[in-house]
């Protein structure tokens, strides 16, 4: 389950259900003030996501068969993108099987509460070390 999200970007996180058998899967968002999509890919495995409408924390309560999935309910730290600062020279161009760097500023915000994704095609990341 993811720990934090970006307003108006996508918070999507995958469930597989193949131990738990036949039965019904609710996902509730805050309360149910926030709508939830669901993709069925077959087998038990399920890929769920939702658009985060405001700074506030989101929680996600999950139910299979009417019974709180162990660990739910989450709750989820939203941000605004235009609170952090990314700079660095790890942004622009990386050799391979070097070490690179770059900061993240958060203005007002927990670091312990998000987590850095690294995307590429292809990136493989070896280790990647937060410093507070």
């Amino acid at each position: 389950m993811p720990s934090s999200g970006l307003l108006g970007q996508p918070v999507v996180f995958d469930i597989d259900a193949s131990k738990a058998g036949s039965g019904n899967i609710e996902i509730m968002i805050s309360g149910g003030e926030i709508a939830c999509s669901v993709q069925n890919h077959g087998n038990y495995w399920f890929t769920a996501s939702f658009l985060p409408v405001s700074i506030e924390y989101h929680t996600i309560e999950m139910k299979f068969n009417k019974e709180h999935v162990p660990g739910s309910p989450w709750r989820i730290t939203i941000a605004d993108a235009k609170s952090m600062t990314v700079s660095g020279r790890g942004l622009e161009y990386v050799q391979v099987n070097k070490t690179a760097s770059f900061s993240i500023i958060m203005n007002n915000l927990d670091p312990k509460q998000f987590a850095v994704s690294i995307l590429g095609n292809p990136v493989v990341v070896r280790a990647c070390k937060p410093v507070f």
